[in-house]
């Protein structure tokens, strides 16, 4: 058995046997100070989280603001585009390009107008370039990549 320590000796008898002090629970009966400082903890954590979910929030807001604040940009963006789109509609060189394929307009002008069920047409071909060429090469490139080289 290991020696006892002085610290755990009950000196005030003057016998040879040693008796074992055994330090009273501080923990039955807690302090007030301690009390307090448990409150005062959990107080503390409560008032963080309720910071943090307001913080949280507040962010949340500011984000659904800049989407506000961008869609209300493109709305006004194609409201513009549309107010200008009226005025060219409206202007006099478009009402007389239109009045020209009814039939109205200067005398000596030519009208026209395309029938409903006309095709498409024809893509421009810049200059310089063989179309040809270019269907040959993206054919033969689609023949090499599923076949191989």
């Amino acid at each position: 058995m290991a020696p006892l320590s002085d610290a755990s000796v009950d000196h005030t008898r003057a016998t040879s046997t040693a008796i074992l002090v055994v330090p009273p629970r501080r923990w039955a009966h807690p302090e007030r100070r301690t009390l307090t400082g448990i409150v005062g903890l959990l107080l503390g954590v409560w008032l963080a989280l309720v910071f943090a979910g307001s913080l949280t929030n507040a962010e949340r807001g500011r984000a659904q603001a800049a989407e506000a604040r961008q869609a209300t940009q493109a709305l006004r963006d194609r409201v513009l585009a549309g107010r200008q789109e009226i005025a060219t509609l409206q202007g006099p060189a478009f009402l007389a390009f239109q009045a020209g394929a009814y039939g109205y307009g200067r005398a000596g002008e030519r009208w026209f107008a395309l029938q409903g069920d006309a095709p498409p047409a024809p893509s421009i071909v810049p200059l310089g370039h063989d179309p040809a060429a270019d269907s040959a090469a993206s054919s033969g490139s689609w023949l090499d990549l599923l076949f191989g080289p």
